[in-house]
């Protein structure tokens, strides 16, 4: 599970009881590390703080509903009661005052994941009228796979670069398959050479599956070479949406 919170000792003393209770958890300080957590991590439920520096709990669950194709099970916690009635509202289930008792909130934790069957993301909306900022923006979200050095250089530039991007790194290509029933993303990349027999196997896999997307498939030995063939490649989607 994810844990998503700004807060050091929050983060710990909710990770520490999940740890316990035998979840295996990540952890995120605001809500757009969040977001990449969940495309890489694929939890099973998300923890959140609604009040979060950079991108709030309101503009996690925005990218959740506009990335994920799977059921997600949702806690949101806050010291704030205005959050409770807000969760009600856009269906999150569970809701945690702080500070919580960490047997409520592995309770609330192991609801969430078993009503994720019942309660989709794609249910989830963000209610009309409130302050959504537009700090978290979710245009372009990028599936990398390949040598490890060389993915996390592409990933620092696509982060960094003049239009930053969300980017769910995947270890294997097999996993990059798989992610994509999982995920919406705008294009994949492999870094590095596809040699091995079993690589390139899985290698024209993923690219049918890119195919059967109208995904673009870039490659490429070195960062910028990969980062400038992303660019291109989703160059003319920018021009077409004027961003």
């Amino acid at each position: 599970m994810l844990v998503v919170d700004d807060d050091a000792a929050s983060i710990d003393s909710a990770a520490l009881a999940l740890t316990h209770a035998g979840f295996e958890v990540r952890t995120a300080r605001n809500g757009a590390v969040g977001l990449e957590a969940v495309l890489t991590f694929r939890p099973d439920v998300v923890l959140f703080d609604f009040w979060m520096p950079v991108a709030d709990g309101r503009e996690l669950l925005q990218g959740l509903r506009e990335v994920s194709r799977t059921r997600i099970g949702l806690v949101a916690m806050s010291g704030t009661p205005e959050v409770e009635s807000w969760c009600e509202r856009v269906g999150v289930g569970e809701f945690l005052r702080k500070p919580f008792d960490p047997e409520d909130l592995r309770s609330a934790v192991r609801r969430a994941r078993d009503h994720a069957r019942r309660g989709s993301v794609d249910r989830i909306s963000v209610a009309p009228g409130g302050p959504v900022s537009r700090r978290l923006r979710i245009a372009r979200v990028a599936l990398v796979v390949g040598r490890e050095d060389l993915v996390r250089s592409v990933r620092s530039a696509l982060r960094e670069g003049d239009r930053p991007m969300q980017v769910a790194v995947v270890p294997e290509i097999d996993d990059a398959v798989r992610a994509l029933s999982s995920f919406t993303v705008d294009v994949i990349a492999i870094c590095g050479a596809v040699s091995e027999k079993g690589e390139v196997e899985s290698r024209e896999r993923l690219a049918v599956e890119a195919i059967k997307r109208g995904l673009p498939l870039v490659e490429g030995g070195d960062t910028s070479t990969i980062v400038g063939a992303i660019v291109r490649a989703l160059a003319p989607a920018a021009e077409a949406t004027g961003s």
